[in-house]
């Protein structure tokens, strides 16, 4: 299934207090689920069927909500578990009438998310063998195929939806489905155009609107997004995956206060829910917001590699790095380790250094490059925690290290200048040389040749000073203000 890029690349039921009253309707059932209200949906399952269990529809959306639900949840044992409960509610919805194609759609859909995409596509034609020329079924069965992310799914979703409109044009979930068709596929303009056709036949569609804003913020029109995003808010207040994508866009705004007071929202929308309040956190962390962050995990009862990692990280931030350590080291004995991310390595060699495992913290630190190669920081990370120690060689191992895969200007004068303060000198010279091959103009390149000449030649019997000296001086008289400092 194709998702959204998000900065929070880890994460991620309503209030119980609504017990549900006498005649709900699948409808309303259907939209908890859109809410992401899902206890609350159970909950009104179970009203519905201490009056009657004969009717397929309830077991559908009861099944429906913990599939929803598995798939907000990032933790892979509990999404396993909510995955394993939705699958009885449909089987018990299809003992009760065969005919009713959305049971079989759900589990189509729970054999697609664990993998069986055969079992999946018999399930599905089963449906489709139900749902004769109902509209309405042909668009919740494409719908299902959408949510697979399968190609020959997808494409079945487009003749399944050109023919639902042969029979009914002017249903708005027909053109709703085709924009989420053309999303999944990363066909710009399409999913916009049907997304919008929707809206021309009922304005007021929620989940369209929101759909539009994701669609904009895939595409970096971020104005465009939280236009389109309050529209969905204002239509209604208590639809809450509309919360975060706000709080997202105006954390990327770098109004952090904004997107904290939408973050709050989701969480008191979704019942203080486990994953919104790790959602939530994770926020906290991301804005630098590490005591509230680490109060919000606190609150929460359950033990998860998510908790354990974000603690981890927060206690650090905070110094706190027994408290960090501990849940560091539970994260890493929890975790297979194919679902460990360089950012864990990166804390937990930081955790080390600063607990009193030296080589144990070098070594997880560069394991974090070696996970992400985008991270060349860390290498300056380590070279400036042994500056700090005045450990100069230990600290040009690693500006070696930056320099080799970032053979830039700027790199090669950092390798001259860490090399200097290590006393060595001819891998300064070579790094300066390197600069002033680079940028013939670049005066402080100059001044650290001169300085390292001279260290090599301290009795200045060679003279190998003197014309770096002589350029600087050249150089400064250009910009006799800019370069006071260096004459």
């Amino acid at each position: 299934m194709r998702r959204l890029p998000r900065v929070f690349v880890w994460v991620v039921g309503f209030l119980v207090c609504g017990v549900a009253a006498s005649g709900q309707t699948p409808e309303d059932l259907k939209r908890l689920v859109d809410n992401q209200n899902f206890d609350e949906t159970r909950n009104a399952v179970r009203v519905m069927l201490a009056e009657s269990d004969k009717r397929p529809e309830p077991f559908y959306y009861l099944g429906l909500s913990y599939l929803e639900e598995a798939l907000l949840q990032e933790e892979p044992t509990l999404r396993k578990d909510l995955l394993e409960k939705s699958k009885q509610p449909f089987l018990d919805g299809i003992e009760r009438k065969k005919k009713y194609a959305n049971n079989y759609l759900g589990l189509g859909r729970y054999y697609a998310y664990t993998g069986k995409i055969a079992e999946a596509k018999v399930q599905f034609q089963v449906a489709y063998d139900a749902a004769s020329d109902d509209p309405s079924t042909l668009v919740d069965i494409a719908q299902a195929y959408i949510t697979t992310g399968d190609q020959e799914l997808l494409e079945k979703a487009t003749e399944l939806l050109a023919r639902a409109e042969t029979f009914d044009a002017s249903n708005p979930r027909i053109y709703e489905s085709l924009g989420d068709v053309w999303f999944e596929r990363g066909i710009e303009e399409l999913p916009l155009f049907n997304y919008q056709k929707a809206l021309q036949l009922n304005s007021k569609l929620v989940t369209v609107h929101h759909k539009i804003g994701k669609y904009y913020m895939l595409y970096k029109k971020y104005s465009e997004a939280v236009n389109s995003l309050k529209e969905a808010q204002a239509l209604d207040p208590s639809y809450a995956p509309v919360y975060p994508d706000l709080g997202e866009l105006y954390y990327l705004a770098q109004r952090f206060e904004t997107a904290t007071e939408y973050y709050r929202k989701y969480v008191e929308l979704r019942g203080q829910d486990q994953n919104a309040r790790y959602r939530y956190a994770q926020f906290l962390y991301l804005s630098s917001q590490y005591e509230t962050a680490l109060a919000e995990l606190t609150a929460v009862d359950t033990v998860t590699r998510v908790k354990l990692r974000l603690v981890a990280y927060c206690a650090y931030e905070l110094k706190k790095y027994d408290l960090a350590k501990t849940n560091i080291d539970e994260l890493f004995a929890k975790s297979d380790p194919s679902l460990l991310l360089a950012k864990d390595f990166e804390y937990r060699g930081k955790i080390r250094l600063q607990t009193g495992d030296e080589t144990g913290g070098v070594e997880d630190v560069l394991k974090a490059v070696s996970m992400d190669a985008t991270r060349l920081d860390l290498y300056t990370f380590l070279r400036d925690y042994f500056n700090k120690k005045r450990d100069y060689a230990s600290g040009l191992r690693f500006q070696k290290l930056a320099t080799e895969a970032d053979p830039s200007a700027k790199s090669y004068y950092e390798l001259g200048q860490q090399a200097y303060y290590a006393k060595t000198y001819e891998v300064a010279a070579e790094g300066y040389q390197k600069v002033i091959d680079i940028k013939p103009e670049f005066l402080p390149a100059y001044l650290g040749m001169a300085r390292t000449q001279g260290a090599l030649d301290p009795e200045t019997t060679q003279g190998l000073a003197k014309p770096f000296y002589e350029k600087v001086v050249e150089l400064g008289e250009k910009d006799r203000v800019a370069n006071k400092k260096a004459l």
